[in-house]
Order: structure tokens, then sequence, then C-alpha cells
């Protein structure tokens, strides 16, 4: 008896749920706008900016006010930047526009002042002023995955999805920190069954979201799409500890030992966690109803398994000790 292996269909998009917390960035005042460009792409370089997307449950607790009392304080731009930064992150979105002002007014060839302009009038849904500010900032900084990043979001937002799918690859391409764009990318194509895209996504989004659990679901269903089962299981085997209290992973883990790996005693196994579990309190949600009987039947199967095994065992003895 071989269950028939359960895969996750409701992997949800989740573009308007990410968002974008932003490295410091070291600027000089304006002397000469190409020259300051041009000096801001050679410091990108030569300090391997990156820009890393972050999860909206991250942004929980980040204390706004002392970033913003030290650039009134005493202004300084990438103070500017950082502290902008932090109150994006701290959902403080009045401050983040007032830094955002001022970093417009102090300098008008980078791309900060029009960037978090550009996260917040997408937070308030205001995607034409979003698009234009997003827009605005790429103009001044091309090469930086942020900046197309936030297109993406917002052309998203207005449902021009394949738009969106353009930017968020550009992201990518002009940096491969950005776990948010990785994970939605896995998650398009899976959505458009190119599970070797989706599978190579989801796994460059581990790199930078490790517990991810969308990103490991994405990977795991990619991977068993692509009759990858060991793969998975190792995604599946990390999912139990990500999110302890759902027993759908050892559910999968089971099914997987039971057909493709065709290993029923770790099915067994697998199955018996789940009901230990589940008994213990410590799994409250998606429990299988028949993992029991599951576990039941399998025992019955292994014994019968044994049982013929050690008669064929005693027969060749018995054969053996005749000659």
């Amino acid at each position: 008896m071989k269950h028939k292996l359960r895969y996750f269909t409701g992997l949800a998009l989740v573009g308007m749920f990410l968002n974008l917390g932003c490295t410091t960035i070291s600027t000089e005042k304006k002397i000469d706008t190409q020259a300051l460009d041009e000096r801001l792409k050679q410091k990108a370089k030569s300090m391997n900016m990156t820009v890393h997307g972050v999860l909206e449950s991250e942004f929980k607790g980040t204390q706004c006010s002392p970033a913003v009392t030290k650039v009134n304080s005493n202004w300084n731009y990438s103070d500017a930047v950082n502290a902008a930064d932090i109150c994006f992150k701290g959902k403080d979105f009045e401050a983040v526009e007032t830094l955002a002002n001022k970093l417009s007014v102090h300098d008008t060839s980078t791309p900060w002042g029009p960037y978090f302009l550009g996260q917040v009038a997408l937070v308030r849904g205001q995607l034409d002023r979003a698009l234009w500010m997003a827009e605005l900032s790429i103009r001044r900084a091309p090469e930086f995955g942020v900046t197309h990043y936030l297109k993406g979001q917002v052309l998203w937002a207005r449902e021009e999805y394949k738009a969106a799918t353009g930017e968020f690859e550009k992201a990518v391409s002009f940096d491969d920190g950005m776990g948010p764009a990785h994970l939605l990318l896995g998650q398009v194509y899976f959505r458009d069954q190119d599970y070797s895209r989706a599978a190579v996504q989801f796994a460059s989004a581990l790199k930078y979201l490790p517990d991810n659990v969308l990103a490991l679901n994405g990977q795991a269903e990619s991977e068993m799409e692509l009759n990858n089962p060991t793969l998975a299981l190792e995604a599946y085997i990390r999912l139990t500890d990500v999110d302890e209290s759902d027993g759908r992973y050892l559910t999968r883990i089971g099914e997987i030992y039971e057909g493709p790996l065709n290993n029923p005693e770790r099915a067994v196994h697998a199955y018996q966690k789940l009901h230990d579990l589940v008994k213990a309190g410590k799994i409250t949600k998606n429990i299988d109803p028949d993992n029991d009987s599951k576990i039941k039947e399998l025992q019955t199967i292994l014994e019968k398994s044994r049982a013929v095994a050690s008669t064929k065992t005693k027969k060749s003895s018995t054969e053996g000790g005749a000659k």
C-alpha cells in the first residue's frame, strides 16, 4: 500500500508583503553631478554594495527616534540614509518621508530620496507617484538592484505582472543578495510550471532567507515536480525545524519514503513521530487524520515482509544443511 503524495498547491504570491531595507551608503556633498554619479558607482563596486530585501516580519521593534535625532542635530547624508532605512523598518512612514525629502533636497544625483519616497507612496497605495519615484531612482542608480525591485513591487501592485517580473529579474541580475526578489520569482516560475527555474530561484532565496517557509515549501514542491525526491526530502526535514507546530511536513516526509524512495521503515518512523508530537501537544495544525491508520497498515505490511524473509532464511538454511 502506497499513499498518494499530496503536494502544496497554494503558494501565495507575496509582492505586496515584501518590503526592502537599505544599507547605509556613504556620499559626499554635491560638487558635480556627473562626477558624483561616477564616484557613487565606483564606491558601490569597491564596497561590493548590496541592498538585501527584508521581510515585513523582520520590521517589528525597530526604534526610529534615536537615528532621526542624530540626523537632526548634525546633518550627514549617510546617516540620513541609514535613519530612513531604520524608520522604514520601524514602519514610521512619516519620518521616512521627511528624511527622504531632505535627502532629495541635499543631493539630487543620488537615488535614496526618490527611493524612500517611492516606498512610502507604495505603502500608502499612491501607485502613480510610487512608479514615478521608482523610475527616478532607477535613472540615478540603474545598476542598483534595489531600485528595480521597488519598481517591480509597484508594477505588481498595479497588476502589471509581466513587467513586474522583468524588473525582479533585473534586480537579482544586479544584486544576487535580494532574497525576496528570488522568492517571488520562484513563485512566479512555479505558477508557470517552469520548475527548473523555480528551483534555482528558491535555492537562491534560501541563501539569504534560510528559514523562510515559503522558499522551503517552494523548493520542496519544485524538486518533487522535477522528480528529485531526495532534494525535496531535505527541504521538508528543514521545515520540521523551522515550523515545528505544522504536521504536514512529517506527512510529506513519510509519503516520500513510502513512495518514491520505497523505504517503508523510514515512512513508519515519520508517521510515528507525527503521532508522538501530536500527542505531546507540540504539533497543533495540519494533522493528517489518516496518520494512525497509515502506521498500522505499514506495520502490518512490514511484519508480513519480515515473516516471509525469515521463512526464506530458514528454508535456505535447512536446504543447505541437507546437502
